[in-house]
């Protein structure tokens, strides 16, 4: 085991861990990182696959650890027909092959779609952080049992760090969400209202579960429609399914409405994306109202991207000021399903926890970002997070960040991330590293369905 990683790990118990010297830290990531690598190594085919290639013991610095990062599209290198033809087994396979965990021959006999799939892994103790993607192909992250807890645990304190709330607080609280569905936003915020809501005031979009298999569909349809491939009574069926599970949302929105204007003047959290956050204010001002305000020390938990929704340019002040809320009511952060633990943003920073050992690389992701003359780094986020049990937790992300060096610790200026995929147009095509791991992992799955 690494006893310096897990020494940095164990500051997750500290009561605000983000709060360090980040010179200090460094000469500790430097060694943390070498023993993770060792360990990792010898459980996680597709990295003993680069190690074997590399010595370790050249890793004299940081930026020597950039070849031993994935990329961002590790998790789903897995051939398209594993979930088109029902493959689970040789989808299980691939996944042993980016684990920790070797997965056992299962049964997969009841697995019809992907989120069967990843439900019977996490019931047999294999769990899995599963997203969507405009590919119309889903990423699956394998984790561990205690990954979830430890994850879990570190998102639900942010609200403490960042707006006061303890252990033993109970308020009405709305989520703007499906209250079911196997992504690690929707596990979150059902976490956030079992440790925090009121029990007999909790309330939640709809039951109906946010299933993988459906929003894939609807991706791999558009890009049918887009390349004139679908046909015609594809497109007619889909349209009908959308109309009807359209119509059943609406009834749900309006319900929510009606909930919401019972909260006036109250302290209450209300979670949920922006396009959401904004679907609820004009469903309020449809039915009269011009403002709600709620109780002023309210929780606004809001985030997450608006890509592909038409929302005005001051769509947060326009929520903030709907409910009268003061813009440090808002609890947000920057995260994604790679990292053990979002960043929270607290006084205008994204903080990183000292855990995760950040890089920050140029935008073809070959070499470290270069600062300014005023200490700024600018360029592709990338991180070994030390954590991560179920994973290896060196990744290079799609992300453009700028670092702000002004306080304490490591932190990302807030509002500055933006994909390199939306600031380039199109797809995200220009990560040049890397590329040994993703070549292992497709020559494996590809001789396992050739086997």
């Amino acid at each position: 085991m690494g006893v310096v990683a897990d020494q940095l790990v164990a500051r997750a118990s500290l009561d605000r861990p983000f709060e360090y010297d980040a010179a200090q830290l460094r000469p500790l990531w430097l060694q943390a990182a070498k023993e993770r690598l060792r360990e990792r190594a010898e459980q996680i085919p597709a990295l003993k696959a680069r190690v074997e290639q590399a010595d370790v013991d050249a890793v004299t610095d940081l930026a020597a650890l950039i070849p031993f990062l994935f990329s961002h599209d590790t998790y789903k290198s897995y051939p398209r027909d594993f979930l088109d033809k029902g493959r689970w087994g040789l989808l299980a396979k691939w996944m042993s092959s980016v684990s920790t965990q070797r997965i056992p021959d299962l049964d997969y006999s009841g697995v019809e779609t992907q989120d069967d799939w990843a439900r019977l892994l996490g019931e047999s103790g294999y769990p899995v952080y599963a997203s969507s993607g405009t590919s119309g192909k889903s990423s699956f992250l394998p984790a561990t049992p205690s990954d979830r807890e430890f994850t879990m645990g570190c998102l639900v304190r942010s609200l403490t760090w960042q707006q006061g709330v303890q252990e033993g607080m109970h308020f009405p609280l709305l989520t703007l969400a499906p209250s079911t569905g196997d992504s690690r936003a929707l596990e979150y915020y059902r976490r956030v209202a079992q440790t925090y809501g009121d029990p007999e005031r909790t309330h939640f979009l709809t039951d109906e579960p946010v299933r993988l298999h459906d929003l894939n569909a609807l991706m791999r349809l558009s890009k049918a429609v887009g390349d004139g491939t679908a046909a015609p009574e594809e497109i007619a069926s889909f349209q009908q399914d959308q109309r009807s599970r359209s119509e059943r949302i609406d009834g749900e929105w309006d319900r929510l409405a009606k909930v919401a204007e019972s909260l006036e003047g109250e302290r209450v959290i209300l979670q949920g994306f922006w396009p959401q956050q904004f679907t609820l204010v004009e469903r309020l001002r449809a039915l009269g109202h011009s403002r709600l305000p709620l109780d002023p020390t309210s929780i606004l938990s809001a985030g997450g991207g608006t890509k592909g929704t038409n929302l005005p340019a001051d769509f947060q002040q326009q929520v903030l000021e709907f409910y009268g809320l003061p813009e440090s009511r808002q609890a947000s952060g920057y995260g994604m399903s790679e990292l053990s633990a979002a960043l929270p943003e607290i006084d205008g920073r994204y903080q990183l926890q000292p855990w995760i050992i950040p890089l920050v690389l140029t935008e073809e992701g070959t070499e470290l970002a270069t600062p300014d003359a005023e200490g700024r780094l600018e360029g592709r986020f990338a991180f070994l997070d030390l954590a991560l049990e179920g994973r290896w937790g060196g990744l290079i992300s799609g992300d453009r960040v700028v670092v702000d060096p002004t306080g304490p610790g490591f932190a990302i200026a807030a509002g500055s991330v933006m994909r390199y995929s939306d600031l380039r147009g199109g797809s995200d095509d220009r990560l040049t590293c890397a590329g040994t791991v993703g070549a292992f992992v497709t020559g494996l799955t590809d001789t396992q369905v050739n086997a």
